[in-house]
């Protein structure tokens, strides 16, 4: 067991997950091995539990290991991962106990050959190396005299291109291998200067005339005494050399390079706060420049490209010269007309521009000009390939692009400056829906997927991704601790012909797919990109801090993918506009921040750390404006804790989960007296839409009786009884209700061990086909399969809160016509709801049971209940409380869920003319083994809250322990035994069960201090606001606090008999609950 548990842990460490292995068990299995353990886990989201491992281990030192998760949890992908990397480190582990995990090998040897081989990269022989400056020459050569580049000043000629670039290649006199700096940013001087540098054998380095004076100059100065080609000389310091691009023209030659030679520099903001300039070599351009060719095939005419990115980053350079070096034409963009979008549309058709790229921020920009002007689409009919690149793609606006421009092939292209351009592509297709891979590693190039130590991961996995091949820059100019840290050496050089040489750890998560495709998962540091432009906020908090008045800054970006924006924070007596004013004349426009926000202090994490969702949130609100209240808004703010709303917010887009939803709409009915929903806040996500929505309703339905009056009128629903009916058939066929359920699930399955019952399943769908993949993911869920699945069930769409079961007439006739017993199980399970939200499923729901019961001619119910039914009033009682106690004679309960459960035992006892069961539950936990956590049982949430916060209050928490198996093989034994009918059970494990003492070691702490730790942790919030929607006075008083969480448990041994139930075991052939 303890082997398991390290294994286990150790994979957590190296996928930086966080993870709790909450309970542990061990199964006597009938067969060698002689047992198997069971790891139940947590991930600390609330009421969700985390992956189940079984570990099973033979004599010979043979381990098993099977991995079952739910399919919504975050663990859901890597599942097949982790349970390959248990397998290992476990197997480990027996060989030798000593053994340090941290060395070992997560993964198979044939995986590795895999992740290390074919799936990081494949080898292409594309000859020898043809640089830029060749294969210039050659289109030159080929087509003299046709137009290789259009700009706003006129075009050139490929002879023009070479003579004039060649002319001013004379003119530089730099030695090979320097980095020359270019101070262009436009028209035909852009592409002669750049190729100028080239055919000198140096490498070029684009600068912006528009940066601020001291950022240009510090620039110049890293890059040391190079001369500076630019357009204009009084944009050069005096310090340096200007060479000025006139229109002189020589015979065409080159210095010839090799590989290994500098092709370009490009400037990186620098998380220390300097700019850095990252170093790329031919070898890695050449290799792009012939895979693009590949990728895209041969055009229909010859290709024409856009330059549609800013001259000072690197996608701009195959924008350029791929076209020059195929024979194609180029075309650029005056300064500033990248982001005007109608220019953009006008150029590609003026041009007959085929290919061009977008970062993802300007092409929903561009979509929605094209769905505002649609006549507008027509002007890009000559685009064939769009590359989306620079930051996470949008998929919607991708197919959405793909509908309006049919044959238009889009490709995702991924790759850091750093290597060469980009170095993975996808081509993306309407298969890809939602999740839009990264795409397969180009040409002679490789990836791979590491873990926190540098090792690789198997498929499914989130880790850093690691490049290498032939993209593989030299570094960065003249920093080389800082190369250091993110260039290494390949430690798998035996892996293959790709994984050679250097590689680059990219800072970016990513996990391999099934199909060996690389998907992008975020970045492990603060990383900013804002329209597709990378912003390190190290630069812009180093200039900031720089400005006397600054103590304190830190850069993020806040607001929705479509409007995402660079906000600086600071702290010290400088104004934000002051801060602003300074860092224009320090920073280049794209990382000047749009907003600065001055606060008292930094917010900081348990650990001392600034907490940037802090920062975030307060930089969200900083921008919002203050609004005179109105009743509906006063509410919203309470409930929802957000005095910042205005009412015009979306509640929802303001961050608010489905949890705060449900305090708001319960909080708001109590105030207006009026019925509202969930789906109503849906549908009306703003104080003001949802203040003309409550004086609709007002007029419409006046108040909402109280609840009191609601429950008496309810009572009064079922009709008086008819005739009582004696004969009893047989029972072949159930209908079930609530089988998607925790407890549903298993009473399906136990009701399909029955060889000759059929079972009809009430699901909630729309149609029969939803019905039965909610069906099917629900029993998977919960690792349960059986062959009756198949040929003994039919599931069938319906709705226990809507008239006739959701059922159409013709249905509701068949089903009334085929089946012989309801086994009604089904209901709504909110703690925080109150009766009237409970009130359509759990109450008409059943009053619509015991009519279909009466019109199939008045066949048994078996009713599941609650022992919450009867709580309030056996803790007044004194002794055990009965099961055959009289619902109408006891204490309503206070809790919405269990009145409305009261109410339903209620309706259920006045149909006397029916056969009804009723089959109270205690505390339902897992199954031993069980895949899945009961995670709305308040049981789940305590025990994941004291692994998460290694703690547990001083208050005695008991209750019973009842397996969901036994607990379900009891009631289906209660249709079995017709003794039984028309008796009441309860149906729970004998023996009381000290939930606080359940956690090992876990730190005893007062019950406020343990509620105040909750508060602190996001993770932990259903259970706080389960209880305080409890709460028995003040939460800051412990007596109060102590009393509340004493009351979240009700001690089922203690207060009720089970004699019925304990007899009606002890009949049957093989008793569960005893055992």
């Amino acid at each position: 067991m303890t082997f398991a548990v390290r294994a286990l842990q150790e994979v957590a460490r190296r996928l930086d997950r966080n993870l709790v292995v909450g309970s542990t068990s061990i199964e006597t299995l009938d067969r060698p091995p002689a047992a198997a353990f069971v790891l139940h886990t947590s991930t600390f989201a609330a009421g969700v539990a985390g992956p189940v491992v079984h570990a099973q281990m033979d004599d010979c030192g043979g381990v098993a290991v099977d991995l079952t998760v739910a399919d919504d949890d975050l663990w859901a992908p890597a599942a097949a991962a982790v349970t390959e990397m248990c397998t290992e480190l476990l197997s480990a582990l027996l060989a030798d106990p000593e053994v340090d995990l941290t060395t070992v090998p997560a993964l198979s040897k044939a995986t590795e050959s895999q992740v290390l081989g074919p799936l990081a990269g494949l080898a292409v022989d594309h000859g020898p190396l043809a640089s830029v400056p060749e294969r210039l020459l050659t289109s030159a050569r080929t087509t003299p005299d046709a137009v290789a580049v259009y700009a706003a000043d006129g075009t050139l000629t490929y002879r023009q291109l070479v003579s004039r670039a060649s002319a001013l290649a004379t003119r530089l006199q730099v030695e090979p291998g320097s980095l020359v700096p270019v101070l262009v940013a436009e028209g035909l001087a852009l592409p002669i200067a750049w190729t100028a540098v080239m055919f000198a054998g140096a490498g070029y380095v684009p600068l912006d005339p528009r940066w601020p004076t001291q950022r240009i100059e510090r620039v110049l100065d890293l890059l040391g005494a190079a001369p500076v080609v630019c357009a204009d000389p009084a944009a050069v310091p005096q310090t340096h050399r200007a060479v000025v691009i006139d229109q002189a023209e020589i015979s065409p030659a080159a210095v010839p390079v090799g590989p290994d030679d500098i092709v370009y520099g490009v400037f990186t903001s620098g998380t220390t706060g300097t700019p850095m300039c990252a170093v790329n070599q031919h070898r890695g351009v050449a290799n792009r420049l012939k895979f693009m060719s590949r990728w895209f095939g041969p055009p229909p005419q010859r290709e024409v490209v856009l330059q549609n990115t800013r001259h000072t980053f690197d996608s701009a350079f195959w924008q350029i010269f791929w076209p020059l070096t195929t024979g194609g034409a180029t075309v650029i963009p005056s300064v500033g007309e990248h982001l005007d979008l109608q220019h953009t549309i006008d150029l590609i058709e003026a041009h007959g521009v085929s290919v061009t790229d977008f970062v993802p921020g300007v092409l929903n920009a561009l979509l929605s000009l094209l769905e505002q002007r649609p006549a507008l689409v027509g002007q890009l009919r000559s685009l064939r390939h769009l590359v989306v690149g620079g930051e996470q793609i949008n998929p919607h606006d991708v197919h959405r692009m793909q509908q309006l421009l049919p044959g238009l092939r889009v490709s995702n292209g991924y790759g850091p400056t750093e290597a060469a351009i980009g170095m993975i592509f996808h081509e993306v297709s309407a298969a890809d829906g939602d999740d839009v891979p990264l795409g397969r590693p180009i040409d002679n190039c490789a990836a791979v997927i590491v873990d926190v130590d540098g090792k690789p991961l198997p498929p499914g996995a989130t880790g850093e991704i690691v490049i290498g091949g032939a993209c593989i820059g030299l570094g960065y100019h003249g920093a080389p601790q800082r190369s250091a840290q993110r260039f290494f050496e390949c430690p798998w050089p035996t892996a293959g012909p790709v994984l050679t040489g250097r590689m680059y750890r990219t800072g970016d998560l990513g996990h391999l797919d099934a199909q060996g495709r690389f998907h992008f998962a975020g970045r492990i540091d603060h990383q900013i990109k804002v329209g597709g432009v990378r912003i390190e906020p190290g630069e812009v908090e180093a200039a900031a801090l720089a400005f006397p008045g600054v103590r304190q800054a830190v850069a993020l970006v806040v607001g929705p993918a479509t409007g995402r924006e660079l906000v600086l924070i600071t702290t010290g007596p400088a104004t934000s506009r002051e801060v602003l004013d300074h860092l224009r004349t320090r920073l280049p426009r794209h990382s000047v921040p749009q907003r600065c926000v001055v606060v008292e202090e930094m917010p900081l994490t348990e650990a001392g750390k600034t907490d940037r969702r802090q920062l975030a949130l307060r930089a969200e609100l900083a921008g919002q404006s203050t609004e005179t209240t109105d009743p509906v808004l006063d509410v919203l703010r309470s409930s929802l804790r957000r005095p910042d709303l205005n009412s015009s917010d979306d509640v929802f887009a303001a961050g608010v989960n489905s949890l705060q939803a449900v305090a708001a709409v319960v909080a708001l009915t109590e105030r207006f007296k009026v019925e509202l929903g969930v789906k109503d806040l849906l549908e009306h996500p703003t104080a003001a839409r949802l203040r003309e929505l409550v004086a609709r309703r007002e007029r419409e339905h006046g108040a909402v009786p109280d609840v009191a009056a609601l429950v008496s009128a309810d009572l009064a629903l079922v009709p008086s009884p008819g005739p009582q009916r004696s004969a009893r058939r047989p029972v072949k066929t159930v209908l079930l209700t609530g089988a998607t359920g925790f407890v549903g699930a298993r009473l399906l399955f136990e009701l399909l061990e029955e060889p000759d019952l059929n079972v009809v399943c009430l699901v909630r769908g729309q149609d029969d086909g939803q019905a039965q993949r909610r069906l099917r993911t629900a029993m998977t869920a919960q690792g349960l399969d059986h062959p009756g699945l198949a040929d003994r069930t039919r599931v069938v769409a319906g709705d226990l809160g809507r008239s006739g079961l959701g059922l159409s007439a013709d249905r509701w006739l068949s089903l009334v016509a085929g089946c012989d017993l309801v086994l009604h199980n089904g209901a709504m399970v909110n703690f925080l709801y109150d009766y009237r939200m409970h009130r359509e499923p759990n109450v008409l729901g059943t009053a619509e049971v015991i009519r279909f019961a009466r019109e199939a001619g008045g066949i048994p119910v078996h009713y599941i209940s609650s022992l919450g039914v009867l709580h309030d009033h056996a803790v007044r009682s004194p002794g055990r409380l009965p099961e055959d106690v009289d619902p109408a004679e006891i204490t309503p309960p206070s809790s919405g869920y269990s009145l409305s459960k009261w109410v339903a035992e209620r309706l259920l006892q006045s149909a006397s003319d029916l056969p009804v069961t009723v089959l109270r539950l205690g505390e339902i936990m897992p199954a031993a083994g069980a895949v899945q956590q009961n995670s709305s049982a308040v049981t789940h949430l305590l025990l994941s809250a004291f692994e998460r916060l290694g703690a547990v209050p001083m208050a005695q928490l008991r209750s019973d322990f009842t397996p969901v198996d036994e607990a379900a093989r009891v009631v289906v034994r209660s249709v079995r035994e017709q003794a039984v009918w028309g008796r009441a059970l309860h149906v729970f494990r004998p023996g009381t069960v000290l939930f606080d003492e359940i956690p090992a070691g876990a730190a005893r702490i007062s019950c406020t201090a343990f509620i105040e730790r909750l508060r602190e942790t996001e993770e932990l919030s259903t259970l706080l606001a389960i209880i305080e929607h409890r709460a028995a006075g003040a939460l800051d008083e412990e007596a109060s606090a102590r009393a509340t969480l004493e009351n979240l448990l009700q001690d089922n041994p203690l207060h009720f008999d089970r004699s019925v139930s304990a007899g009606f075991e002890e009949r049957a052939a093989e008793p569960a609950l005893n055992r």
